[in-house]
């Protein structure tokens, strides 16, 4: 038993460092670098104008350029918004907002796969494990839009530029 415990630590350590690897959210660059991308179109135009700038970001980003990472950040981030303001305006007993086909859920489930299977830096994540990724990033990337808010009165507008 003795013995056992001792090698516990060895045997255990592949698997901590393995999980170490996995980062849980985006870097504060790659965070603000989307944020500077996609947020003046976001606060100039709403999620329609937010859409189509993620849109744009696939059309002109190549799948093996690390600025591809931006547009599942953009994409992640229009889905969770259209998708939430569009439940609300259902339980308020109002037509939903947002009709965007490209910007929901089971086809930005398709990109992430595609995406994880094509960039040797998310080669090892898991669907799941990459949109809990997405989800730790978007947190963070709402707390700072939360404070651009805050800081500019409700006119973050006038702190970007498209």
């Amino acid at each position: 038993m003795r013995k056992f415990l001792l090698a516990l630590p060895i045997l255990v350590f592949p698997l901590i460092a393995q999980a170490e690897d996995k980062p849980t959210h985006a870097s504060e660059a790659m965070i603000q670098a989307t944020e500077k991308r996609f947020f003046p179109k976001y606060c100039a135009e709403g999620v329609k104008g937010l859409a189509a700038d993620v849109y744009d970001c696939y059309l002109h980003t190549k799948d093996t350029d690390p600025k591809k990472e931006e547009c599942m950040i953009g994409d992640f981030m229009t889905v969770a918004i259209s998708t939430r303001a569009n439940e609300r305006a259902v339980a308020l007993g109002e037509t939903p907002k947002y009709n965007i086909p490209f910007f929901i859920a089971p086809k930005m489930r398709e990109r992430v796969d595609n995406f994880i299977t094509q960039n040797q830096k998310f080669k090892d994540y898991n669907q799941e494990e990459y949109i809990n990724y997405l989800s730790q990033t978007l947190n963070t990337m709402i707390d700072d839009f939360q404070r651009l808010y805050k800081k500019t009165r409700g006119n973050c507008s006038a702190f970007f530029k498209p």
